[in-house]
């Protein structure tokens, strides 16, 4: 497999950082998500076989899709992981006011069961999770908080520790519903 030249690589990070970055910001309006998933994308372009990019202009429709599902993937997680909601101000339209406060109580009593099962993590993947999916933070700074070596191996740690905690979940024998 061919990958990217290193100098090929530094010109379409200088090219397109920005671009991308303000296409994330204004699909997710959240400027850490935006800023995590360029960076993840950057990540994916430079492990890509460089054959499949027939010209630039692929490249650029590549990370620009890329980016976007990056994006629809943390949003996910942070729904997933932080299942606490805020205050609701109105009834949906099909519900009452008790149906909406019974499920912000069951998601409540879900995200405790969760924070006790993240506790019985190995330390490495508490702060892996915690960091990734509470936090919210950069890849870069859970790198450096969790001394990964390298984006990848943090991949690797957050995704153990997520498949750890999806078996203890169901051991738990809970049901735990997430939105």
């Amino acid at each position: 497999m061919n990958t990217l030249s290193e100098s090929k690589l530094e010109e379409i990070i200088k090219l397109k950082t920005k671009p991308l970055l303000k296409f994330a910001s204004n699909f997710c309006k959240n400027e850490s998500i935006a800023e995590d998933s360029v960076q993840e994308t950057f990540f994916k372009l430079s492990m890509q076989d460089s054959s499949r990019f027939k010209s630039d202009d692929n490249i650029y429709a590549w990370l620009f899709f890329v980016c976007k599902n990056f994006i629809i993937k943390k949003s996910r997680h942070v729904k997933k992981f932080c299942p606490l909601i805020d205050e609701y101000d109105a009834v949906d339209e099909n519900g009452s006011a008790f149906d909406i406060l019974e499920e912000k109580e069951v998601q409540q009593e879900n995200a405790r069961e969760l924070k006790k099962l993240i506790a019985k993590l190995p330390i490495r993947y508490q702060q892996a999770i915690k960091l990734k999916f509470y936090e919210n933070l950069p890849v870069e700074e859970i790198m450096k908080k969790i001394n990964a070596p390298s984006a990848n191996s943090l991949f690797v740690v957050v995704n153990n520790a997520k498949k750890k905690l999806k078996k203890m979940i169901l051991e738990s024998k809970k049901c735990l519903t997430y939105h």
